[in-house]
């Protein structure tokens, strides 16, 4: 269909179809996109790409139904880290369990007690 639409255009010496092939160009390629949680960070290659450090990350959106998101134009699943990098993750296109798996993942490093220097019992906090 890209290809179909982009001769169009080339024949046609007309750039209003340029615009008709690129969105189903990009949908396709958003198709192939990949998320990897290795330890703290959560990594989506593809159109959008982004690193997310999990262990300070947020849930912005909770998401919705796919039919919301899609025909709707509602809020997916939104991730922040304290950096300000944002992880959408649409439900139209990530499965459920995916996208459970990571906010499960950030849910489970906002449990972890931190890892800063904590005073022992019976001592005074340093000043």
């Amino acid at each position: 269909m890209c290809a179909g639409l982009l001769v169009v255009s080339i024949v046609s010496e007309s750039r209003n179809a340029i615009w008709l092939a690129a969105v189903p160009f990009l949908f396709f390629v958003q198709c192939f996109q990949r998320v990897e949680v290795l330890g703290a960070t959560a990594r989506r290659t593809g159109l959008r790409a982004v690193e997310l450090d999990l262990s300070t990350a947020r849930v912005k959106a909770p998401g919705r139904p796919w039919w919301i998101e899609l025909f709707f134009l509602g809020r997916c699943l939104e991730l922040r880290d304290a950096d300000g990098r944002g992880l959408l993750l649409e439900s139209w296109l990530w499965s459920k369990s995916t996208r459970e798996a990571i906010v499960a993942a950030v849910r489970a490093f906002e449990r972890a007690p931190s890892d800063g220097p904590s005073d022992g019992p019976g001592e005074a906090p340093h000043s």
